[in-house]
């Protein structure tokens, strides 16, 4: 398996009912929503609301830099504390993450976000049809990919206007 170390990531702009006129709609692909985030650089994102209240979101920075990122939140982790350090897990098929995430907050809401060098990663993990999320060594959470390569590619176009 593949492993690639993630850096530590800061908290980037996210979405509430409070702060979603902050990011701009850019159109929708299936389950995926696609956003621009015109606090980090106009970055583009795609996010998908999952059954179990879980909101799961692949973004890029901003325009000209090959940099993403991966998140991840779940109003029952109340445990996930905001600015701390975790340990991350992001596998699917061949490929995973490992590295260093750290807690974020959408709204209320505990997650967990983690970076990468790679745009070509982020867009490889959208190929595959599942992807399991874990932090300190935790069960992780697995989701169901369905659509997310469409999405993504849709994205990379709102990151290239």
């Amino acid at each position: 398996m593949k492993r690639f170390m993630l850096p530590l990531c800061l908290g980037l702009g996210l979405v509430t009912p409070a702060l979603a006129e902050d990011l701009v709609p850019w159109g929708e692909s299936g389950a995926w929503t696609i956003l621009r985030d015109p606090n980090h650089g106009n970055g583009c994102l795609v996010q998908t609301a999952l059954s179990d209240g879980s909101y799961l979101r692949i973004g890029f920075e901003k325009k000209g830099e090959a940099k993403g990122y991966i998140a991840s939140f779940n109003p029952a982790w109340a445990a996930i504390d905001s600015g701390k350090k975790y340990e991350v897990a992001v596998t699917f098929g061949e490929g995973s993450f490992i590295g260093e995430g750290k807690g974020v907050k959408m709204g209320d809401m505990p997650g967990i976000e983690a970076k990468s060098d790679s745009i070509e990663l982020l867009v490889a993990l959208a190929k595959e049809k599942l992807v399991n999320l874990s932090a300190n060594g935790g069960p992780g959470l697995e989701v169901a990919l369905n659509g997310s390569y469409d999405a993504l590619n849709k994205a990379l176009e709102c990151q290239a206007e």
